[in-house]
């Protein structure tokens, strides 16, 4: 994942201060158009690992989801061309 590619923005959380930043984080990945967001956490710096470790997981099911008959290979051509 290149971090050009990620775009942070600080949003609105329940855990905001009085005074001072939003503590909430959305991150957007620009290749594939998902966003994650955390709003959960205490810190801005905590609701943004969350909000990684969330976009990871949607990245994988994207993936997941988008496997098809052109993703699978043949065992044998695979093992041929490795010898």
């Amino acid at each position: 994942m290149d971090k050009p590619e990620l775009k942070f923005e600080v949003i609105p959380s329940p855990h905001d201060p009085q005074v001072g930043a939003s503590v909430g984080v959305r991150v957007h990945y620009g290749s594939m158009n998902v966003t994650a967001e955390s709003t959960l956490k205490r810190t801005q710096y905590a609701n943004k690992v969350e909000a990684v470790e969330r976009l990871k997981k949607r990245l994988v099911a994207e993936r997941f989801l988008s496997i098809n008959d052109t993703d699978w290979i043949d065992a044998n051509a695979f093992a041929n061309d490795n010898d």
